[in-house]
């Protein structure tokens, strides 16, 4: 049987609070912006500080329970390891969170900014038609509407002209920009 003295209530107590406030904090943000109204919303390096913290809490729980129960370490040496794991969940803690800020923060995307860039054919595009284009934007390979004047086979390098609302209008590296508008014209 498990028998929980004083100091395994305390890391357990850690544990469940420290646990509990993260994910919390995780799903509704921030601890529902209660830390910021008590001056805790402060960044170390780009990391927010309040998760950080919960992750040490909860962590400092988790090791320490582990320390006592499973190792059967006595109290200060449970609190050592609780530390330990409590300091290295804190950190990777820290650095998720980071990442994360990091890949929100890259702005709002505009498909305009794609002019000009190569991407490659996934869905083969008739002349004057439809298809698809992979392109990366913002870091990842992304797939666009997009039409030419020419038909491009699947597999086929090509670079944004234009951005016409939400497609692209794209030709072969080499090709000279001719808008839809007017080759429909001129082959009428």
């Amino acid at each position: 049987m498990i028998s929980l003295d004083v100091g395994n209530l305390v890391f357990l107590a850690c544990l469940l609070v420290g646990g509990g406030l993260l994910l919390v904090s995780i799903v509704f943000g921030e601890l529902l912006d209660v830390a910021g109204g008590l001056g805790l919303d402060v960044d170390f390096a780009d990391i927010g500080v309040v998760p950080m913290v919960l992750a040490f809490v909860a962590l400092f729980g988790a090791g320490g329970l582990f320390g006592s129960l499973s190792l059967g370490l006595p109290g200060n040496n449970a609190a050592y390891v609780g530390i330990g794991v409590g300091v290295a969940g804190a950190v990777g803690t820290g650095l998720a969170w980071r990442l994360f800020r990091r890949s929100e923060a890259q702005g709002e995307f505009h498909i305009e900014s794609l002019v000009g860039a190569s991407g490659e054919v996934v869905v083969p595009i008739t002349a004057g038609g439809n298809g698809e284009v992979s392109i990366v934007a913002m870091g990842a390979p992304r797939r666009f509407p997009a039409t030419a004047v020419t038909a491009l086979p699947i597999g086929a390098i090509v670079v944004v002209q234009q951005a016409i609302g939400g497609r692209l209008v794209v030709g072969g590296p080499g090709a000279l920009l001719t808008p839809l508008g007017e080759h429909d014209k001129a082959t009428t």
